[in-house]
């Protein structure tokens, strides 16, 4: 995949909160150019984080990740089309540019199993920061 061809086009639109190892979210977190909205563990050794907007804190305003040479093992495989959130609507795995009809057919899948996966990150945050507040 070549991303720099089509970032004018996509905007970085697949970094948005992934699993992150929390011991490589503790390492890189210094780095984040984004203030994240919330931070969750989800219990199996992963740290979920994002941003205003739903997007990635390691995302700079340029659309290009800040620890690139060194991102978490999800950003590297996305791209590789082995799960519907590592499919890119832009350009298959071989990188070949998708037709509009095709990035539709994909972010038709896409969004509503995206959004319902941030609903899900957004109630736990609120449950998370609840708790904290009234010392649960």
């Amino acid at each position: 995949m070549d991303c720099d061809a089509l970032l004018c086009k996509c905007r970085a639109a697949c970094c948005g909160p992934v699993p992150m190892p929390a011991n490589f979210y503790r390492a890189h977190r210094a780095k984040a150019v984004r203030e994240p909205i919330f931070e969750l563990s989800d219990g199996q050794g992963n740290v979920y984080a994002a941003a205003e907007g739903g997007s990635c804190i390691f995302l700079g305003e340029d659309c290009r990740c800040v620890i690139y040479a060194t991102r978490p093992p999800i950003c590297r495989r996305y791209g590789d089309e082995s799960h519907l959130f590592l499919t890119c609507p832009y350009q298959d795995k071989d990188g070949r540019v998708r037709f509009r009809a095709e990035r539709k057919r994909i972010w038709r899948k896409q969004r509503p199993a995206v959004e319902k996966t941030l609903r899900e990150l957004g109630d736990a945050a609120r449950k998370h920061h609840t708790a904290s507040q009234t010392g649960e």
